[in-house]
């Protein structure tokens, strides 16, 4: 098939019986947004006997203790000497107009990489979209390549990257093509980006319908939930039981998350209802004597294991959370950024299952109106069980695991190299 042309999406059907173990390899940013997804399927992958690798753009130390827990390899290519780019980008997305100053630096590293571990027949690469050096080197290989859409407006809509961005990405592939004695370059531009053999959506159809060339697996929740909630969290909820409990997280991209954890708590506070405030940067965050008793901090918690437990999330709108609170059929309140998270906003308030506030009127007196506006709201609390139901009816990461074991069987070039691979 012609590179960049999208082809339509294969069924999603398990595959049993392999004679030969997968060999996955998943590129991806460092929020959290972009991590789980493909973590979650991960693990469906490897209770399939699978091989499954992680490549980081940079140390995110943050994913290391669930790496860890599980037979997933994790190669950080900046810390790698073999794939060593000089200075390593990082993920501080406020500060950023476009990804370019992240991805740019990565291009001739990820296509070195795909190099170096492609095996014909038995090898997927699966990407996010933005980073052009592992698309480039899959379509140069004929590897089997998935490029990977979190959320329904892609990057063609959210802004990520503009012309200039574009420029720099398609000076760094002219220089890879040039280092590997490659005449055949595509053009980088959008729909080149977004274009891919197999197209692959963490989300449902009913969210956002990318059309027929994307295959929708839905929202990836954990294949098994084992999740349990830390002693402190255990005692605090039971000294509140029967009381209003609020959670705020930022996510792992919102800037300043402890100024806005600040204005949570005070109107939390006025409202005279309990927080808790989950993020990286709490350290940040000073506590004030008439937050005693009220207010619990922490650095990180699994969300499964918490969020059937309170009565409202606040938080920026990212996929991932967004689609936690669906699950366990919680109210939201979410103050968007940039990305996708705008859209995100919009489907939460045209589902009535929440609000959103931008960030300017992110004051304590707007939030304990909203705050207590959806605490009482039945109607949204009835949306919130209507969307629970749907977003129980299937499971994203079991579903994308199906997909990806299918490509090779389905996939022409698989099967040119390996013959094996057609009696599957």
């Amino acid at each position: 098939m012609p590179p960049g042309k999208p082809r339509p999406p294969i069924s999603s059907q398990p595959i049993s019986g392999r004679a030969r173990i997968m060999n996955f390899h998943f590129f991806f940013m460092g929020s959290a947004g972009d991590f789980f997804p493909l973590f979650r399927t991960s693990i469906a992958l490897l209770s399939r006997g699978h091989s499954v690798t992680f490549v980081a753009s940079d140390e995110y130390v943050w994913i290391r203790p669930f790496i860890e827990k599980t037979p997933i390899s994790l190669v950080c290519i900046n810390a790698d000497t073999r794939f060593e780019q000089g200075e390593k980008p990082t993920f501080d997305v406020g500060g950023h107009r476009s990804l370019s100053d992240l991805v740019e630096p990565l291009v001739s590293a990820h296509f070195r990489y795909v190099q170096d571990t492609y095996v014909p027949g038995n090898t997927v690469f699966i990407n996010y979209i933005g980073y052009v050096g592992v698309k480039f080197a899959c379509e140069h290989l004929g590897a089997p390549y998935v490029g990977v859409l979190y959320a329904p407006n892609p990057l063609a809509e959210t802004g990520i990257f503009d012309d200039d961005s574009l420029a720099k990405l398609s000076g760094a592939l002219q220089r890879v093509a040039s280092d590997n004695h490659i005449s055949l370059v595509p053009t980088v531009d959008l729909t080149w980006i977004l274009s891919s053999p197999y197209n692959l959506a963490y989300f449902p159809q009913w969210m956002g319908n990318l059309g027929e060339s994307v295959f929708h697996a839905g929202f990836p929740y954990p294949v098994k939930n084992d999740a349990t909630l830390p002693g402190e969290v255990v005692v605090f909820l039971a000294e509140r039981k029967g009381e209003k409990i609020v959670l705020f997280t930022p996510g792992t991209s919102m800037p300043d998350p402890a100024f806005y954890a600040g204005i949570v708590i005070e109107a939390c506070v006025q409202l005279g209802i309990h927080c808790i405030v989950v993020s990286h940067q709490i350290g940040q965050l000073a506590l004030q004597p008439e937050w005693h008793g009220r207010v619990l901090l922490l650095g990180q918690i699994e969300f499964e294991a918490i969020f059937d437990k309170v009565d409202l999330v606040i938080h920026h709108a990212g996929v991932g959370t967004l689609s936690e609170a669906l699950r366990f059929g919680v109210p939201q309140l979410v103050k968007p950024e940039f990305w996708d998270q705008f859209y995100n906003a919009s489907f939460i308030e045209t589902r009535n299952v929440g609000r959103a506030v931008k960030k300017e009127a992110f004051t304590r007196e707007t939030l304990t109106y909203l705050i207590d506006d959806i605490l009482t709201s039945d109607d949204i609390h009835q949306a919130c069980k209507k969307m629970q139901v749907e977003c129980l009816n299937q499971n994203g990461a079991v579903i994308s695991a199906d997909f990806l074991e299918s490509i090779l069987v389905h996939d022409k070039v698989a099967s040119q190299h390996d013959p094996v691979v057609e009696t599957l």
